[in-house]
């Protein structure tokens, strides 16, 4: 299977998914759960930091005595978005995410040279003038 995108691509989404259980209304017959797929439209820009395989089925409890089981109907790939290097990231569907350049999220660019030559020659300059202690340690 090839994939639409890698991890690292900066990406815009349409919508965000979320997996949940479906509980009846009638919670005595509770022996039957559906795991189901919600689509919330949200427009969201970030980074993939990964990928994943979900699964859509229906969990079936057991007496006391025996595990619960979950059979499996279908597995959804979704694709983990994060909007920053601390936030939870989000799953995205592949046919709901857009490839955007770089500047157009312009924060995030950890691998952009900020800093010149010069500038760093000064700053070193600088951090020499200040006092340190016997260990090298600024007081």
């Amino acid at each position: 299977m090839k994939l639409k995108f890698k991890i690292g691509d900066w990406v815009e989404t349409k919508a965000i998914v979320h997996f949940e259980y479906d509980y009846p209304e009638n919670m005595e017959k509770k022996s039957i759960l559906k795991r189901r797929m919600f689509k919330q439209p949200i427009k969201k820009k970030g980074i993939i930091s990964g990928m994943s395989y979900r699964s859509i089925g229906e969990r079936r409890d057991q007496y006391f005595d025996e595990q619960p089981q979950f059979k499996t109907t279908k597995r959804v790939l979704v694709y983990l978005i994060k909007e920053g290097m601390i936030n939870t990231p989000l799953e995205c569907l592949p046919k709901d995410l857009k490839r955007i350049s770089e500047e157009d999220f312009p924060f995030c660019r950890s691998h952009k040279v900020i800093w010149t030559k010069e500038m760093r020659k000064a700053f070193s300059e600088d951090s020499k003038k200040f006092p340190r202690d016997e260990k090298g340690r600024w007081i």
